[in-house]
């Protein structure tokens, strides 16, 4: 699986060896990376970690404000959107591929 780097100045080698290693995590490290973001997200935010679906909706819900704030784009929510969709996309069919004998 291959992902779209953003299109920066900020790019170096070790940025690119991470995007590289990425391709070997299972969807399970990708979860659990996720759940301790949204851990450290929602203690920021002075809350109590609950693991709920709303938890998730709230931290998306930011992320979308955060890319707004960052693409100059004609359309970022839309376009992180389809991007985020792509990669799981990609990411789940690559497990798939795994499972099958």
């Amino acid at each position: 699986m291959t992902r779209t780097e953003p299109n920066t100045a900020n790019n170096n080698k070790k940025e690119k060896t991470t995007m590289q290693t990425d391709e070997f995590i299972t969807n399970e490290t990708r979860a659990q990376r996720a759940e301790s973001a949204l851990q450290n997200y929602v203690e920021a935010k002075g809350e109590t970690y609950e693991a709920s679906s709303s938890e998730i909706a709230d931290l998306v819900a930011d992320l979308l404000h955060l890319s707004a704030s960052l693409d100059e784009g004609d359309d970022p929510i839309e376009s992180t959107l389809r991007l985020a969709r792509m990669h799981f996309d990609a990411e789940q069919a690559d497990h798939e591929e795994e499972v099958q004998p």
